[in-house]
């Protein structure tokens, strides 16, 4: 997988379920017993939010601290084996 796939499909499924979490929100506010939201509910809101804050979150830290990385230079001026 391309990393710009990758990406797309982090973002989207985080969008997804963030607005999974809102609308089963919204529904335990409209099912009776009205105005009420069950524990339940709010575990999975919890868990909705988790997942979106991991999944933009944790690679978003990672690219900024790749890219504040000085580049490798092997000790005595050779050539990375990794190139």
């Amino acid at each position: 997988m391309k990393k710009e796939a990758r990406q797309d499909l982090q973002i989207w499924s985080a969008i997804a379920m963030l607005a999974f979490g809102c609308a089963l929100t919204v529904a335990g506010f409209i099912v009776p017993p009205l105005g009420v939201i069950s524990d339940s509910v709010l575990l999975v809101l919890a868990q909705c939010f988790i997942y979106a804050g991991s999944a933009l979150g944790i690679d978003y830290y990672v690219n900024m601290k790749l890219k504040e990385r000085p580049p490798f230079n092997p000790p005595g001026g050779g050539t990375p084996l990794n190139t």
